[in-house]
């Protein structure tokens, strides 16, 4: 049987086991939690990016910002940590569909590798039907780009020319002078011929701008047509196709950005679908939200009450009247 003197010592002893009081030992204190708490090997998502050392953090830093004294506090500081981690783990999830299920994205639509001059049927998935009018943008963009140029190399200008600018030039010189396309033998290699370059095709040769309107402008006197007025000529044509060219892009342009829209619209109707129908992502994510917000409120009112619970140091009041000012300034903080 404990005698009464040990019962008071140890009463006595259990007032004065307060924990530790100097900020380095809360500090200390507060990272137990960390290394032997409930939640020492809380189930992660490694999927997510979360790993031990993340967690460890986490909720070393919500000890810190809590200071728990004693194994009751430090453990509900840690379900607090907990609850929290999952809240983040929650707005980091994706409540939306698998990309997989949506319409494709209309910025990762290109046209590349794909031939415009095959017609895709006005009933084909938008996807399609953008796959198509982007490759044929691309492909009228590129040959504007080639009326330009060849345009300012009739003009006299010293441009670069592409494969396509010559054949422009001499598919429109042609057409004026009433010669077929692909007429054997090729008229183009005589005249080049004549001019001493010789090659088995017009373009094995070696284009430049002043070489263009020397062919150009020998083929239109070959026909009789006086090579700078047949050069203005074959310009002028060019120019024509340039601008029939340019309201073709338009209407391209005007159709790619009415498939965008419906793609756009596709996908908007599609992520509602999943997060507004019973039981879909987001009712399932509002639902976790609600649950870990209960858990939490529970866990701070947790800490609340146990704080309450701490015991309250006592200070014998002074008889003195200068004790009576050192004892207000200490429990003002004002003085050690």
């Amino acid at each position: 049987m404990v005698s009464p003197a040990r019962l008071a010592a140890n009463r006595a002893n259990a007032r004065r086991s307060t924990g530790p009081r100097t900020p380095a030992g809360k500090a200390a204190s507060a990272r137990n939690a960390v290394r032997h708490g409930l939640y020492a090997a809380a189930a992660l998502l490694p999927a997510l990016g979360e790993t031990a050392a993340d967690w460890d953090d986490f909720r070393a830093a919500v000890a810190r910002s809590l200071r728990p004294e004693g194994a009751a506090e430090a453990a509900t500081a840690e379900r607090v940590a907990w609850v929290l981690y999952r809240q983040r783990r929650l707005a980091a999830l994706a409540t939306g569909p698998a990309p997989a299920a949506l319409p494709p994205d209309p910025d990762t639509i290109t046209g590349e590798g794909v031939d415009h001059f095959i017609p895709v049927s006005p009933a084909a998935p938008p996807a399609a039907r953008l796959v198509h009018a982007r490759a044929a943008l691309a492909g009228q963009r590129a040959a504007a780009a080639a009326d330009r140029a060849v345009a300012a190399a009739l003009a006299g200008a010293d441009v670069e020319l592409t494969l396509g600018a010559v054949v422009t030039a001499t598919r429109e010189a042609g057409e004026l002078l009433g010669w077929r396309i692909q007429q054997k033998p090729d008229p183009w290699v005589g005249v080049l011929a004549g001019l001493g370059v010789e090659v088995a095709t017009p373009i094995a040769a070696e284009w430049t701008a002043d070489l263009l309107r020397r062919v150009v402008g020998r083929a239109g006197g070959c026909e009789g047509r006086d090579p700078p007025v047949f050069l203005a000529d074959v310009r002028a044509a060019v120019l024509a196709g340039t601008e029939a060219r340019g309201g073709r892009v338009r209407g391209l342009e005007a159709t790619e950005a009415a498939l965008v829209a419906e793609l756009r619209t596709a996908r908007g109707r599609a992520v509602a679908d999943a997060l507004l129908a019973a039981g879909g992502l987001g009712e399932r994510a509002d639902r976790a939200e609600a649950h870990l917000s209960r858990e939490l409120d529970r866990a701070l009112a947790q800490l609340a009450r146990l704080r309450g619970l701490r015991p309250q140091p006592t200070h014998p009041r002074p008889s003195h009247p200068v004790e009576d000012v050192g004892f207000v300034l200490r429990r003002a903080g004002l003085v050690g």
